[in-house]
């Protein structure tokens, strides 16, 4: 039996290089104007509405505007409804960086987005978990909230 190139075996991705590989392209590409998508549609967040492409969070009467990166924290969180979100990929989406073990930035954008929640009267920290070593984890129902 002849062995042919579709007949010989691969060794996995390793999660590690592609991270790395994926912060070098947008380093590349970093002086490139982002601009949000205006076909991204609204969406409920722990008792507030998220409009993305207006950097906006809304609740009853009140809106305050958002920086890009709370932006893209809620939306990586909210895609993961009641699953973590390890620190890798909240550092390559949010910081286009190789996450290195120290959660300094991702803590500093968490309080920050906290801030801006207990703005509109709701307490995120009760909605978002910070799981020890591993990650985030949003849960549409309120528990009790835990600091780190």
């Amino acid at each position: 039996m002849s062995l042919g190139a579709d007949c010989v075996l691969r060794d996995p991705v390793r999660t590690e290089v592609l991270l790395e590989y994926l912060a070098k392209y947008r380093s590349k590409y970093r002086n490139l104007a982002v601009r949000p998508d205006q076909g991204a549609p609204s969406y409920d967040f722990a008792g507030a509405q998220v409009v993305p492409h207006e950097h906006r969070l809304a609740r009853l009467n009140k809106a305050i505007h958002l920086a890009p990166q709370e932006i893209e924290l809620l939306r990586l969180l909210h895609r993961s409804i009641d699953k973590v979100v390890p620190y890798p990929v909240l550092y390559s989406e949010i910081f286009s960086q190789r996450f290195a073990g120290d959660t300094a930035n991702s803590r500093v954008l968490l309080a920050k987005l906290s801030s801006s929640f207990r703005k509109l009267g709701i307490d995120l920290r009760s909605y978002v978990e910070v799981i020890p070593k591993s990650g985030y984890l949003y849960s549409r129902r309120a528990r009790r909230a835990t600091r780190d």
